[in-house]
């Protein structure tokens, strides 16, 4: 992943906690000790979407290293076929551009590694 790609991503994730924390604090409930309360389900917020994003990380590397040993990766339609049975449906709908470059990537590194 290049630099404007992790940039991109890093922004994606700081704008969908920023989202998120805004519509926690707008729903704090009158009575709440904000600086304690506030702060606490923040963090909660927070670490939940901190490991989401893990989990897609991983599910991306998992669908990605399948796809290299199919080698199912280059055309959208085989490599949602090679996918069908090992993962969820929605998780293939969800992941499949990002394991499918995923997977380019891997290939071309490799190649690269070999000359």
């Amino acid at each position: 992943m290049g630099h404007a790609d992790q940039t991109a991503e890093l922004l994606r994730l700081k704008n969908r906690v920023d989202t998120i924390m805004n519509n926690v604090l707008c729903d704090m409930r009158p009575g709440w000790d904000d600086s304690i309360e506030g702060f606490n389900k923040a963090w909660d917020v927070a670490r939940d979407i901190f490991q989401e994003e893990i989990g897609r990380a991983e599910g991306v590397a998992r669908m990605a290293a399948d796809l290299v040993a199919a080698g199912t990766y280059n055309d959208e339609r085989d490599a949602i076929m090679s996918l069908v049975g090992k993962y969820p449906a929605v998780q293939i709908c969800h992941l499949i551009d990002d394991a499918r470059q995923a997977a380019a990537q891997e290939i071309v590194a490799r190649e690269i590694a070999a000359s």
